[in-house]
C-alpha cells in the first residue's frame, strides 16, 4: 500500500480517534496478511520535519508518521528510508528500526545507491551497521 495517506479513509470522528481509526486499520491489514500466508507493506510518509542547527533534516522514526504511534506499536518490522535531497549523489539510509521477531531480521543501518537508468537500488558496499540511537 504506497502510500497510506492516498488511500480514503473514511471513518465517524464522533465514535472514535484517527489514532484508533489507525490502530485497527493496520491490525485488520496484519489479520488479512497472516490469514492469506503475505506479507503487507504499507508506505506512511512522516510528519513535517523541522530542520536541526545544520540545515539538514533528522532522520524520521516510526514515531513521526503522521497520525498516531501505532506505526510504531503495530507492525512486526519497521524499516525508515532517508534522503539527503540537497546532494543526489549520497546514497540514501536504510534504517531497519523494529524487527518483532528475530528471525526475520535485525536492527541497523545500510546504504544504498540509486541507479536512474535501472530505476533499482544497489548496496554501497555491503556493510550493514548496528543501529545508531533512535
Amino acid at each position: 500500500i504506497d502510500p497510506w495517506n492516498e488511500l480514503e479513509h473514511q471513518y465517524d470522528a464522533q465514535s472514535r480517534s484517527l489514532t484508533q481509526y489507525t490502530g485497527e486499520s493496520l491490525m485488520r491489514l496484519r489479520q488479512f496478511a497472516r490469514n492469506h500466508e503475505t506479507h503487507m507493506w504499507t508506505v506512511a510518509h512522516p510528519t513535517k520535519l523541522r530542520k536541526d542547527a545544520s540545515g539538514q533534516y533528522p532522520v524520521p522514526n516510526l514515531y513521526d508518521v503522521s497520525d498516531s504511534s501505532h506505526w510504531y506499536n503495530k507492525p512486526d518490522n519497521g524499516i525508515v528510508i532517508h534522503r539527503d535531497k540537497s546532494d543526489e549523489r549520497k546514497p540514501a539510509e536504510v534504517y531497519v528500526q523494529k524487527i518483532r521477531f528475530r528471525y526475520s531480521g535485525q536492527l541497523g543501518v545500510t546504504q544504498l545507491r540509486y541507479d536512474k537508468v535501472t530505476g533499482r537500488y544497489h548496496e554501497v558496499d555491503g556493510t550493514f551497521a548496528p543501529p545508531p540511537e533512535f
